[in-house]
């Protein structure tokens, strides 16, 4: 074809458009690049010579791609705003999509990575589905027609010149019994030229695209299905068989073998994925199980008492009331695009403008009529809401005015309007929409006005991805807000929400860097914030980032009061509570109330339950524990937690063989699951039966430690579980076998120092040794915790390898990269030295500040993140001094589970504790002291008997430790 000048296309379209190149051309028309004139967007320009007659082939097929595009608004679809034929030129206008055809990318790299083809696949696959169920056929898919959007990373189909609709009366447009098409991506029956192509050749062209997108090599190459599948696995060994097997299906030559529909293929594609990937089938395997348990112990979910089918919310929308000129194409393409919007929301059920009309006697222009109209709806159709739009057209420019009446009372519930050019109108409708029901569903989410993403493609993945959070799918949760974020890069909330989603899936031993990245992105975008999620940021990053819990604490509380009804905000108080609320002064059993309300406000809060019933269990009460269990398990059945509550539940409730099925399973469960048992290790107050179930889950993690990280981890908590336990045989076997065990000599030089500092149970057999191992860790210089140990060692012994060491930590805390650790371990060298300058009460209040400042993530199994030992030098110096107060200031968080490395302290801590509350007059707080410290004790070994018997004396006589 002729291209025509830039001259010739900028005098055609000169009123509304600015010109500015040519971007290429091909077979049914160039594409040049152009700008708004009023708003300044880029748009892309189609143009088709006008060489034919105006009735011409060419002419319809053109129009009709317009058409196309024009009434299939999709996210993953190209839009047409405008068509016009003007000064010999016919031209729509589209969006300028900055980015890269599939063909040029696949031209650069040869092939795609399979988590880029996976998205591929879903999003063209769900454009496809959407064009083919309102009959629309593309047939020509083709890596040229399938672009990537550089700013989100989206899929798009494009060019629909040659795609046909069911319909009898177009098919004279492309010819009946004519092939068209790319022959490379042709299905067979579109090659023969047969006349009743359907929507299995779009799933054929796709499948070819999928698979040369993954091998860099096209499949039509190949003779038979056998070849293809071996191709496919030779190229990409890192995709499952059962993926590869569903990947080619599209494929079959006979188009009754492939998949009936390009919907089904997808969804059968996620199955498939979900076979192969754990932590893809969480939500179908939630929704059985929760449908299953429903059915049997009578609970609800949140959506109600019923099937979640019948608790849709049906949206009925009233034919259109247009005035200032009557156009039947915008009046149904505005109305479809209303349906369409609302039918990304979740749960909620459409019922088109086209079939209310038809059961309307009369059109509605009064308000009696219209209230008439709702209760028609709601009879009819069982609709709740009737949404009742007023468009007012103006030359090139609509206004569109929308009020959401209530279906069985007629009531004006909600109202907005927006207005704008009339090729804005996917624009003006998405607002509408966002506006009317999704900022009211957002609302009804999280107890206040939350912002929302562009596009409503993006809304249904946010409130999707919100689902799955509270399910306790993160994984899957994490998927939907990288989509969201996809779609709309600048959405602060979805990088808050994936940040939360990364702080509650991290296993307990893994300190990921995924949470402070997730949280920086949140803060690079945080101007996106409404205000209450802006403060639960800002809550988050004081708590991650500067570590300061009571601070954090404060902003949720404050938050709680002004949003009453903002479950998201008293679960994060929960939370916080639960795991740190020692360390600012509250008890775990605290965080009840909390939880409890943030259950209350949404039931299928799945990490509330969980939480709650985990309280009950400390608690002793049985029956909420077991009913929460319950509740938890018809929410989520098979995540990590899921797993968690049915050990509990099964060791602690279903008697003895269950409790022995728990135990003797142990080598099977995930570890992650077994980390959590085995932190509850760290709680001095634990019965003889849990204490057991801790020491076997530490055991099968010891049993399946085979990197060096695990094994210095578990050798840590076997280490810190044996000298809180005073089996300090134990402790010397632990040390002779360490090297047979290839612990790191990291780990062992770190054990020796520390216990010499701290000056707990030496595990040195004479100074070299320690000597030794502080020189070598003198080396790691760039570690924070090991620049610490050698400032102490050599504080008494070098002070000038003291100083250096110190100047060490001090460079790392400085860092922009530092956690709350670094300085709160420097704060402990100041307060050390402001008590051997005499300054006492300076280095109380030193102290006081540096454990107000946690690395929270580090904490539960951090060598000394839960800042233990500095609580102990502040407790040994104040009681040294005899001030009771602050002795049992620095000693509160060792009654209760905090980090796992608290336990090396409590033989020295508790008798501190204890002995300063019998010299406070506590004689009750004293003996539940040494009650709970001989309980600690009762499994000592070696030397550690000796300190049980001590325990006794110091007592009175009053431990149970027997």
């Amino acid at each position: 074809m002729d291209v025509p000048s830039l001259n010739e296309v900028r005098a055609a379209v000169d009123d509304n458009y600015e010109v500015e190149r040519l971007l290429g051309k091909g077979g049914m028309g160039a594409v040049f690049l152009g700008r708004h004139r009023s708003l300044g967007s880029q748009v892309a320009i189609k143009v088709l010579p006008m060489l034919a007659e105006p009735d011409s082939s060419e002419l319809a097929r053109f129009k009709r791609e317009a058409t196309l595009a024009a009434n299939l608004p999709h996210p993953h679809i190209v839009p047409v705003f405008e068509f016009q034929i003007e000064k010999g030129l016919a031209y729509f206008i589209m969006p300028f999509i900055e980015g890269d055809s599939l063909a040029e990318l696949l031209e650069k790299q040869n092939r795609l990575e399979f988590s880029e083809v996976r998205l591929l696949v879903e999003q063209i696959g769900s454009a496809l589905a959407h064009a083919h169920e309102r009959g629309v056929i593309h047939r020509d898919v083709k890596p040229a027609n399938i672009l990537r959007e550089h700013a989100t990373g989206r899929w798009l189909i494009a060019d629909f010149g040659i795609a046909r609709g069911i319909q009898p009366e177009e098919t004279g447009i492309t010819g009946t019994g004519m092939a068209v098409g790319t022959p490379a991506y042709w299905a067979p029956e579109q090659a023969m030229g047969m006349p009743d192509v359907d929507g299995r050749a779009d799933l054929f062209a796709l499948g070819e695209v999928a698979f040369e997108a993954l091998t860099g090599e096209p499949a039509y190459k190949l003779s038979d299905p056998a070849q293809v599948e071996h191709a496919l696995r030779t190229a990409r060994p890192d995709v499952r068989s059962g993926v590869r097997r569903v990947l080619i299906a599209p494929l079959a030559f006979d188009r009754e073998d492939r998949p009936e529909s390009v919907r089904s293929w997808l969804d059968t594609l996620e199955i498939a994925r979900g076979k192969s990937d754990p932590t893809a089938r969480i939500l179908t395997a939630v929704t059985v199980a929760a449908v299953l348990l429903v059915v049997g112990i009578g609970l609800s979910r949140w959506l109600g008492e019923t099937s979640e089918a019948a608790n849709l919310k049906t949206i009925a929308v009233a034919p259109l009331i247009m005035t200032g000129g009557s156009d039947p194409a915008l009046e149904q393409g505005l109305a479809r695009a209303f349906e369409d919007q609302l039918r990304w929301l979740p749960e909620h059920r459409v019922v088109g403008s086209a079939a209310l009309a038809q059961a309307m006697p009369v059109v509605a222009d009064s308000v009696q009529q219209w209230d008439s109209v709702a209760s028609l709806a709601a009879s009819r159709f069982g609709a709740s809401e009737l949404l009742v739009a007023r468009v007012e057209v103006e030359t090139d420019r609509i206004r569109v005015d929308v009020q959401i009446r209530d279906a069985s009372t007629g009531m004006i519930l909600r109202s907005a309007d927006a207005d704008g050019p009339v090729d804005s109108l996917s624009r003006i409708v998405s607002d509408l929409v966002a506006k009317t029901f999704a900022e009211q569903l957002a609302r009804e989410q999280t107890g206040w006005s939350s912002a929302l993403p562009i596009g409503m493609g993006a809304i249904q993945a946010y409130f999707a991805g919100d689902e799955l959070y509270r399910s306790a799918a993160y994984d899957q949760a994490i998927e939907r807000y990288e989509a969201v974020i996809a779609a709309d890069s600048t959405f602060a909330p979805a990088y808050f929400k994936k940040m939360l989603c990364e702080v509650f899936r991290a296993r307990p031993t893994r300190v990921t860097g995924a949470i402070r990245s997730a949280l920086d992105a949140a803060r690079d975008y945080r101007a996106g914030l409404d205000p209450t999620t802006d403060a639960l940021l800002g809550a988050y990053e004081i708590l991650v980032a500067e570590g300061r819990l009571q601070q954090s604490h404060d902003i949720l509380q404050e938050i709680v009061s002004q949003h009453p009804d903002a479950a998201d905000a008293w679960f994060l108080m929960g939370f916080l509570e639960v795991y740190f609320g020692p360390l600012f002064g509250t008890p775990p059993a605290a965080a009840q109330f909390a939880l409890v309300r943030a259950h209350e406000l949404d039931p299928s809060f799945a990490a509330a339950i969980s939480h709650l019933g985990l309280i009950a269990v400390l608690q002793e009460n049985k029956r909420a524990a077991q009913r929460y269990f319950e509740a938890y398990l018809a929410i989520d059945s098979i995540s990590v937690w899921a797993e968690l509550v049915r050990m509990v539940d099964s060791a602690l409730y279903r008697g003895v063989k269950a409790a022995l099925g728990v135990t003797g399973s142990f080598d099977v469960r995930p570890t992650a699951a077994l980390e959590v048992v085995a932190m509850g290790g760290a709680n001095p107050d634990l019965g003889v039966p849990e204490r057991a179930l801790t020491g076997l889950a530490l055991d099968a993690l010891v049993e399946r430690a085979t990197t060096d990280q695990d094994r210095a981890i578990t050798f840590r908590m076997q280490m810190a579980a044996s000298l809180g336990a005073g089996r300090v045989a134990s402790v010397d076997t632990l040390m002779r076998e360490a090297r047979r065990r290839n612990i790191p000599r990291t780990e062992l030089d770190r054990w020796i120092v520390l216990t010499a500092v701290t000056e707990t149970v030496p595990l040195a057999d004479e100074e070299g040794q320690s000597r030794s191992a502080a020189r070598l860790m003198a080396q790691a210089v760039e570690d924070p915790v090991a620049n610490w140990l050698v400032a102490r060692w050599y504080s008494e012994r070098d002070p000038g390898a003291a100083a250096t060491a110190l100047a060490r930590l001090r460079s790392l805390a400085a860092e922009a990269a530092a956690t709350p650790q670094e300085q709160s371990l420097v704060e402990g060298m100041t307060a050390l030295s402001q008590v051997a300058a005499g300054d006492t009460l300076a280095a109380y209040e030193t102290w006081r500040q540096a454990t107000e400042r946690y690395s929270i993530e580090r904490v539960p199994f951090g060598f000394v993140a839960s800042l233990w030992p500095l609580r102990l030098e502040w407790a040994r110096v104040a009681a040294a001094r005899g001030d009771h107060d602050e002795v049992l200031a620095a000693t509160t968080v060792f009654e209760y589970a905090v980090g796992f490395m608290d336990q090396v302290a409590w033989s020295i801590a508790l008798r501190l504790r204890a002995e300063a509350l019998r010299a406070s007059d506590d004689e009750l707080g004293a003996r539940a002291t040494f009650r709970l410290l001989g309980n600690t004790l009762r499994d000592a070994n070696g030397t550690g008997v000796a300190l049980r018997d001590s325990v006794v004396m110091w007592s009175g006589g009053v431990t149970n430790g027997n």
